[in-house]
């Protein structure tokens, strides 16, 4: 017999105060020891980070230059800087390496020349650039260079960090974020308090990239009931069942900050002292 949408809330609510009301864990109490479930892949990931990092580098490099560049178009102080070297690469590529002094501090720079340029300008020549100290590096302009031409620099380097940008955040952003997360979720289970709870529904997303949550309620040790929603992995998502019994970890400071044991990858060790 299927039960009304309504009573099977109802009947719900119901096995939740029941099953909250006694601990159904067995749980050693706190500091416990934990260990993480091994992950399978870990060393490509470091394999793809170490063949990708000059190029993080660079990403990072060519970051600061173009606002650097923009800073000292629009608020860098004219300077006379003396040319030391001149090169000529191919595809028609000519610049000069300038020596100058901004208050006090000596910087050496790389300006971009004209085939015009290049050829009036000689070792020894004074450039009049645009510059600006930032962190202790010198960012400079040609002083008769327009924002057209910066802007178009910065639209260069500018379209290859939107290509690069997304394997830098996978890679070297996202990790330490997820790294924080499982350090508190660490915390929690380390030294939280372990009461019984049960699962009161199951959602997942209607979208191609399909999320799954477990909604779930407990009761704490000072009698207050407490409801909260957490993320779980696609292969737990079928373990998880409405009514089912599980073991919720609080923090005793701030109660509302819980998680579900059973859905946890981080394990209490059965060894841990009591």
């Amino acid at each position: 017999m299927r039960l009304p949408g309504r009573n099977l809330d109802l009947c719900v609510i119901i096995l939740a105060e029941m099953q909250t009301s006694v601990p159904l864990t067995d749980l050693p109490p706190p500091p416990r020891r934990l260990f993480t479930r091994p992950r399978p892949g870990g060393r490509p990931v470091w394999v793809f980070r170490l063949i990708l990092l000059p190029f993080f580098l660079l990403n990072s490099y060519l970051a600061l230059l173009v606002v650097g560049q923009i800073l000292a178009q629009a608020y860098g102080r004219v300077v006379n800087a003396t040319i030391v070297e001149k090169k000529a690469a191919r595809h028609h590529s000519y610049s000069a390496i300038c020596e100058y002094h901004l208050d006090g501090v000596y910087h050496r720079n790389k300006e971009w020349l004209s085939e015009m340029e290049f050829g009036a300008l000689n070792t020894g020549d004074v450039l009049q650039i645009k510059a600006i100290s930032l962190f202790g590096c010198g960012f400079s302009v040609q002083n008769a260079s327009r924002w057209s031409q910066t802007l178009r620099d910065a639209a260069l380097i500018l379209l290859w960090e939107v290509a690069f940008s997304p394997f830098m955040f996978l890679l070297y952003i996202l990790p330490p974020i997820v790294g924080l997360a499982e350090l508190r979720a660490a915390l929690l289970l380390r030294h939280g308090i372990a009461v019984g709870g049960v699962i009161i529904s199951i959602q997942k997303t209607p979208n191609d990239a399909t999320m799954f949550f477990v909604s779930y309620q407990f009761r704490t040790i000072a009698g207050a009931t407490l409801s909260a929603r957490r993320y779980v992995d696609s292969s737990e998502y079928p373990d998880a069942k409405v009514g089912f019994p599980i073991t919720v970890i609080y923090s005793k400071v701030r109660p509302s900050h819980s998680t579900p044991y059973e859905f946890s990858k981080i394990k209490v060790r059965v060894d841990s002292p009591r």
